[in-house]
């Protein structure tokens, strides 16, 4: 033992072994006993967190994730910590990671059990849901915009195996007014292309989209 405190676990740390617990889940055989076991300790644990003071996000924190100027060339970037697809503090999310590499944004995830369509595969809505944050980091980090997704569409190359570690890369096309046209490609470790997509957002201004997150 040393006299060294043991720092507390972040919200990071807590997601992480809750999306490794949750993946764990979907892939093992369970025992009734084993089953009943995790059954109370999650209903324990969620009166004491429902218990706890609520985070919200206001319309101060939505202004503030629009980054003034692009992150330096191989930084990390980041929606917000909740984010459902990249968010390090969601325990649901995919953790996905993106950086800035010049012009474009690289992303990568490896698609664990709880993302499995076919035995074996992913199922085509993780695939999808990447390349819509992707796109948004083009939008956000990069362009420094906000806005929303107003189409989007993938072509699924060929399956993606659960496990693998894929890569995906957004950059913008073409900007016409409010309208921004952005391209994504997704490869695995082999360089193989699996899917790639293209989406329109709509850039709104920031102020507009806080106002419209407080009359809701």
């Amino acid at each position: 033992m040393t006299s060294e405190a043991i720092s507390a676990p972040t919200r990071a740390d807590t997601a992480s072994a809750l999306r490794n617990l949750g993946h764990c889940f979907v892939e093992h055989d369970l025992s009734g006993e084993l089953l009943e076991r995790i059954r109370s300790i999650a209903w324990e644990l969620t009166g004491a967190i429902r218990a706890s003071p609520p985070i919200r996000r206001s319309a101060d924190d939505l202004v503030g994730e629009i980054p003034e100027s692009r992150p330096p060339d191989g930084a990390v970037m980041d929606h917000f910590p909740g984010c459902p697809v990249s968010g390090k503090d969601n325990p649901m999310s995919l953790a996905v990671v993106a950086r800035r590499d010049g012009d474009d944004v690289v992303a990568h995830v490896t698609f664990e059990a709880a993302c499995s369509g076919i035995p074996g595969f992913v199922h085509g809505g993780p695939v999808a849901a990447v390349f819509d944050d992707v796109m948004g980091f083009v939008l956000a980090s990069m362009n420094g915009l906000s806005g929303y997704t107003a189409t989007m569409t993938v072509s699924f190359k060929m399956p993606v195996r659960i496990g693998h570690k894929i890569e995906y890369r957004g950059r913008l096309s073409r900007r016409e007014g409010r309208k921004l046209y952005i391209e994504a490609t997704a490869h695995d470790s082999h360089g193989s292309l699996v899917a790639e997509a293209t989406g329109l957002f709509i850039e709104v201004p920031i102020e507009s989209i806080a106002e419209s997150s407080l009359r809701h």
